[in-house]
Order: structure tokens, then C-alpha cells, then sequence
């Protein structure tokens, strides 16, 4: 159904965090976890319980910082979802399947709601 990428050989000794990038004929994904959730959200818009499922969509938190003669100081700081999709009563629902919740997510879970007012839902390991 699904097949690991393997790309060099830091990839070989296995991440960080043990997630496996794994490619499947409907795209690619950073863990098995996301695609289970893939799957499972798939299910519910194929049933109409759900609505206007999209992957991986990107937001600026921060532009980047340049200084008088335009050279980039600081990079942008961005999030991607991991899902976003449409509920039967027209609430938006963005969603982060995580393994583990570092500082650096929960930080920009707060600017994601800060700035444009959406809460990301977790869905953990279970």
C-alpha cells in the first residue's frame, strides 16, 4: 500500500523522532501517523461527513526582515497544515497530526491563532 523514501544515508539511521517518510500513489507523507489520518479524513468526505479536504497548506506567520538596501536579515517563519477541511455546519477545521509537540510548534500554534484567529488541532500518537 505504501512504500518507504529512502534518500541518503542520514535517512538510513532513521530520524530524530523515528517517523518514516513513506510515498503512496496518492502523494507523499512526512509519517505513517499522517497518512493514517489521510486516509481516515479521505473516508469521511468520500461519506459527505466532511468537506473540501486539503493537504499541506502553507501560511506566513512572519515576512522577512530586510534591511535599508533590501538584503534579507531574517527568513520568513512559515507553518504548513497538515489538513484542512470543512464540517457540515461550515466550521473550518485545521488540524497537525505531531508524534511529539516541540516548543517550536506550539509557538507557531499560537501565532497561527494570534494572526489569523485558527486554533490547530493536534491529533497525537496513539
Amino acid at each position: 500500500m505504501y512504500r518507504k523514501v529512502r534518500r541518503n544515508r542520514k535517512d538510513m539511521r532513521g530520524g530524530k523522532y523515528k517517523a518514516s517518510k513513506i510515498e503512496t500513489a496518492v502523494g507523499k507523507f512526512d509519517s505513517k501517523l499522517e497518512f493514517k489520518r489521510y486516509l481516515y479524513l479521505k473516508s469521511l468526505q468520500d461519506d459527505g461527513k466532511i468537506s473540501a479536504l486539503k493537504r499541506q497548506v502553507p501560511y506566513t506567520l512572519i515576512p522577512s526582515q530586510k534591511d535599508h538596501t533590501g538584503k534579507v536579515l531574517f527568513r520568513e517563519v512559515r507553518y504548513g497544515s497538515d489538513f484542512e477541511y470543512d464540517l457540515p455546519g461550515g466550521e473550518h477545521v485545521v488540524e497537525d497530526t505531531k508524534g511529539i509537540v516541540l516548543p517550536v510548534f506550539k509557538i507557531k500554534q499560537k501565532l497561527m491563532f494570534y494572526f489569523f484567529g485558527i486554533e490547530v488541532k493536534v491529533i497525537k500518537k496513539w
